[in-house]
């Protein structure tokens, strides 16, 4: 995967003072503890595990 792709899919994650969390759709995780985690401490939305999204 080019290295472009992956900087726009983590851009969002350099600025989280500035998007709004009801613009977040879904959240993107590596590993299905840390989906659990996430879901533990409140997030309703989708987490789709994803490994090889992560570098």
């Amino acid at each position: 995967m080019p290295s472009a792709i992956r900087c726009k899919r983590a851009a969002e994650v350099l600025v989280p003072d500035r998007v709004p969390l009801d613009l977040v759709v879904t959240a993107a995780v590596q590993q299905e503890s840390l989906r659990r985690r996430l879901k533990a401490q409140g997030w309703r939305k989708p987490v789709l595990v994803q490994p090889d999204w992560f570098f």
